[in-house]
């Protein structure tokens, strides 16, 4: 499967993205109806597990109930899930903290006091782990799934200019909903060859 100009390429799987996901964990995910009291720490342990397969932990928190979060969401997620996602991704924290239109001291602080997220931040984050959970889906559902990381994939991508966006890049439109939905559009139309 083509995914942009340039980037046909496929990315070495490191050690903490796995090209397979372990369907195990999503359907427990889907059909879990928690506790209010303990949906929280399950998606935080989701996402900030680092031994984890990190692809399996994103998509099992993207197909979590809305309900579950919507939630997360609202509380915040814990700010180290931020510096994993930018690990994740291979992207430096100041190019993410840019893209993400989020102030660097305040996000380095939350990081260092092991405090949540803003809700707007935490959706912010959230929309660049559901790019990658998408772009592992249309690669999965392709077929050619060998060693190829939807993550670093992603990473690569959104410093790249995208002619659909006017030769910029699509990480200079992740600080807005809207800017991260026309992104996820652009990925989207990737799939059926549409020239972005």
């Amino acid at each position: 499967m083509r995914l942009g100009a340039g980037l046909e390429t496929p990315i070495s799987v490191g050690s903490h993205m796995s090209k397979h996901v372990d369907t195990s964990i999503i359907k427990s995910t889907r059909g879990a109806r928690m506790q209010k009291a303990d949906e929280q720490p399950y998606l935080d342990s989701l996402l900030i597990n680092q031994q984890s397969d990190r692809m399996t932990a994103y998509v099992a928190i993207h197909h979590s109930p809305t309900d579950q979060l919507i939630e997360w969401i609202r509380r915040g997620l814990p700010a180290v899930g931020f510096t994993l996602v930018a690990m994740d991704i291979g992207m430096d924290q100041e190019t993410l903290i840019k893209y993400l239109g989020f102030g660097r001291s305040t996000l380095k602080r939350k990081i260092a006091a092991n405090e949540r997220l803003s809700q707007s931040e935490s959706e912010r984050v959230l929309g660049v782990t559901q790019l990658i959970v998408e772009v592992h889906r249309m690669v999965d559902e392709s077929g050619e799934t060998e060693a190829f990381d939807a993550a670093a994939w992603i990473g690569r991508w959104l410093r790249t200019p995208v002619p659909a966006l006017k030769n910029r890049s699509p990480g200079e439109f992740l600080d807005t909903a809207i800017g991260q939905r026309h992104v996820f559009q652009i990925i989207r139309q990737m799939q059926s060859g549409a020239y972005v």
